[in-house]
Formats: C-alpha cells, structure tokens, sequence
C-alpha cells in the first residue's frame, strides 16, 4: 500500500516564498518530491490556477533531455518533446543537467546584433532593435533580420500579428486547442 506523505508548514512556506521564483521542478528537487505534488499543493494552497493539466516526463523524454543538454538549444529540445522551454528547462535541473541557456542567450544577442551591423554595413544606434522575421530568435540568417529605428516601430511589427491571427481563427485557418492552450493550424491546413 502507498504511503503518502503529507506537507509540512516549512515545505508550504518554502513553496508559498518560491512559487513563481521557481519553477516546480526545482522546488521539487530541494524539498525531495515529486513536481507534479508541488503542483498540486500549488493549487491547494491557492497558488496555481488548477486548469492546467501536468503531463508527467517520460524515461525516453529524460533521456533526450540527458542526452542533447549543452549540444541543443533548449528551445529545440521543447519542440521535439512537444513542450515548453520552461518545462524542459524544469525537468533538466531536476535530472541534475545543465542546459547553459544563460550563455547561449548571451552569445546569440550578440550574434544576431552583429550580423545586423554586418549587413547594415555599420553599427547600430543606441535605441535601433533588430527583429526577426520568422519570429524563431534564434535564425540569424542575413534575410531574417531587420532593424527598427526604436522599440515603439519594432513592436508594431509585433501588434500586427494580432490582427491577422484575428482575421486566420475567423476564416478558421487556425484554432485555439484548450486541451494544450495552445493556437494550431486546422486539420485541413495540415
């Protein structure tokens, strides 16, 4: 028979002081539980909005997690694992793997700012911001890349996509999954 362990009043105020700070799988590792309890007391304690569902990692997820951390980007490790970056980035500090985000982030402003000057033929003004055009941050091929004078044009490329997304859900190219929470295309556009 299982044995359940309940919660203590460190362990709820160690969540209530981190929740948000951390995410549940750290949080998880230095209180000796599972995440999915942390999300659950999460949501016991008021915390945590109980609509979201946890889809639990699997031997063969933790695996490739393992097995590319430090070698792939983390965003392309959530999109082969059909899951969020913070997800991802959650389940590798629990597994005790370091996925060097930090410094990837770092090399790659720098990278795409640079091959924007590249480009320009000249350096960037304080203020001027580089976009990418397939919105994937991390092509930084010459034809994906282009500069705004300020960050108020740059976002306005950004609010435009709110109107076509409008105009794409009303002529049903795409549609809002709840189970995942997330925008996809129609089966017929597949």
């Amino acid at each position: 028979m299982r044995t359940i362990r309940r919660f203590n009043v460190f362990e709820d105020e160690f969540i209530k002081s981190n929740l948000g700070f951390l995410n549940c799988g750290a949080i998880a590792k230095r209180l000796g539980r599972n995440p999915a309890s942390i999300v659950s007391r999460g949501i016991s304690l008021g915390l945590r909005k109980p609509n979201r569902t946890v889809r639990r990692f699997s031997e063969r997820e933790d695996k490739f997690i393992m097995d590319n951390a430090g070698k792939v980007r983390p965003f392309q490790i959530a999109k082969q694992l059909s899951r969020r970056v913070t997800s991802i980035a959650g389940r590798a500090t629990f597994l005790g793997v370091d996925l060097k985000c930090i410094r990837q982030r770092k090399r790659h402003k720098d990278e795409y700012r640079n091959i924007a000057e590249r480009v320009a033929n000249r350096h960037l003004q304080i203020g001027e911001e580089v976009h990418h055009i397939d919105l994937d941050r991390y092509n930084n091929a010459e034809e994906n890349l282009h500069i705004y004078s300020d960050k108020s044009t740059h976002n306005n490329a950004h609010r435009s996509l709110n109107g076509i997304i409008r105009r794409l859900l009303k002529q049903q190219v795409i549609a809002f999954d709840r189970n995942s929470g997330e925008y996809k295309l129609c089966e017929t556009f597949n």
